[in-house]
This record gives C-alpha cells, sequence and structure tokens, in this order.
C-alpha cells in the first residue's frame, strides 16, 4: 500500500494500475465512474458448448457498437469452490460511464438478443443472474 496525499484529498491506495485513478475519481466525484455489469447464467443441459458460444458471441457483437465498452469476456465457471447455484458461465461487460450503460440497454438489438437468451436458460428469464457495481 502507498500512502496518498495532497490538497484535495488524503487516501491510502492499493497501488496497482489504474486503481487509484478510478478510487480518486469516485473519491473526488470526478468524471464519470467505471461500471461493471457481471452476468451469471444456468443455462439448459440439452445446449452444446457451440450453442452456449454462439449465445455468449451475439452479446460480443453488440458491445463492438460502443466504444465505452472497456471490457468484454465471457467463459464457463472456473473455481473450486463447491456451489454455484447453477450457474455455469459467467460474462462481463465494463462501461466506461452510465452514459454507455443505458445507451447499452436501449439499443435494438439489447431486446432481440435477450429473446434468444430467454428459451436457451434454465426457468427462463430466472436463469440468469445480474449484478453491476462502480468500479
Amino acid at each position: 500500500m502507498v500512502e496518498r496525499g495532497g490538497l484535495e484529498n488524503r487516501c491510502t491506495c492499493f497501488a496497482y494500475r489504474g486503481f487509484e485513478s478510478h478510487l480518486l475519481r469516485h473519491i473526488l466525484n470526478q468524471g464519470d465512474t467505471m461500471i461493471n455489469h457481471i452476468i451469471l447464467f444456468k443455462f439448459k443441459r440439452s445446449l452444446t458448448k457451440q450453442e452456449i458460444a454462439e449465445l455468449l458471441n451475439q452479446i460480443r457483437t453488440l458491445s463492438e457498437y460502443f466504444p465505452g465498452i472497456q471490457n468484454f469476456s465471457w467463459g464457463p465457471r472456473n473455481s473450486s469452490e463447491k456451489d454455484a447455484h447453477g450457474f455455469e458461465y459467467g460474462l462481463l461487460l465494463q462501461f466506461d460511464s452510465e452514459e454507455t450503460r443505458k445507451q447499452y440497454f436501449v439499443h435494438p438489438l439489447s431486446a432481440e438478443i435477450s429473446k434468444n437468451f430467454a428459451p436457451a436458460l434454465e426457468g427462463g428469464e430466472k436463469g440468469a443472474l445480474s449484478f453491476d457495481y462502480e468500479v
């Protein structure tokens, strides 16, 4: 940990690339705050890995319309923890601002992709868990 101080504020920050600027921006309320959007999925067991990849890559395609998406990744569960409550795949989108997130969710392709996902999930919409947080 590294001590940082100045006229604006004093804080102790973890010193790794990017974290200090995000933390200080959040503390000082300067600029937009980045948002991590995480979705966990319970796909029907009848789907193949290829079919799951095709669904998740639809989101990748949509994310390419938005330069404000800083990061996109997805993959199968890779954890030694015992209980994932049936969620076997996860996805991360990192938005550079609240405005980018809003634009992403009102884009016409977003609704179309959601319609494609619902029949592929265990329990329909209950087969997805979404969680957002500011970075």
